[in-house]
């Protein structure tokens, strides 16, 4: 049996490698090209200048994968405040829940989106439903629901707790089937 390589001789010939390595060459400089035009929102200038509007051809997401990526634009400086909001609820004893997007089953954008944004504006019909929420996934009875704040300070070293800043309260009370403020 022969082992060679038999080509059909009407088959085209093969890519030589000087080919390969300009099309590798290419898609590269393709993809350098993007990102810098991401990295620099040729196609997407700053909102802050409404003159340059006409030229906001692209936004950011527009340009997926090719982003600006925010997080690395800016600096933090030192006693800079992160703020970190979440709900907590207080059982009949006092002792303190917090209440995340896995406890009561929602993914964080709805948990974030649906309930706790919504709670930090003071969204009283909120409360019920939540603390409900919370307890038939395996909690125990709240008493009350409050939105906090635990601001992460940039220091030197890294990350520091700020002071604890308490927002809207919302007493349960099942009998009335609604939240009081």
């Amino acid at each position: 049996m022969d082992h060679a390589l038999h080509i059909s001789p009407d088959a085209p010939p093969p890519p030589s490698r000087w080919r390969q390595r300009r099309l590798a060459l290419a898609v590269i400089g393709l993809f350098l090209a993007l990102q810098t035009i991401a990295g620099l929102k040729l196609l997407a200038p700053s909102k802050r200048l409404p003159q340059l509007a006409p030229l906001r051809l692209a936004p950011n997401p527009t340009l997926w994968p090719f982003l600006a990526y925010d997080m690395y634009s800016d600096h933090w400086k030192e006693g800079r405040a992160i703020s970190r909001p979440s709900v907590v609820g207080l059982d009949a004893t006092g002792a303190r829940h917090t209440l995340t997007p896995e406890s009561v089953g929602l993914s964080f954008r709805e948990f974030r989106d649906q309930w706790l944004n919504p709670l930090r504006g003071g969204a009283t019909a909120k409360a019920l439903p939540l603390a409900r929420r919370w307890s038939e996934r395996g909690g125990v009875a709240l008493m009350e629901l409050r939105c906090e704040d635990v601001p992460a300070i940039v220091v030197r070293d890294g990350v520091a707790d700020g002071e604890r800043i308490i927002g809207p309260r919302y007493p349960l009370t099942e009998s009335s089937g609604e939240a009081g403020q």
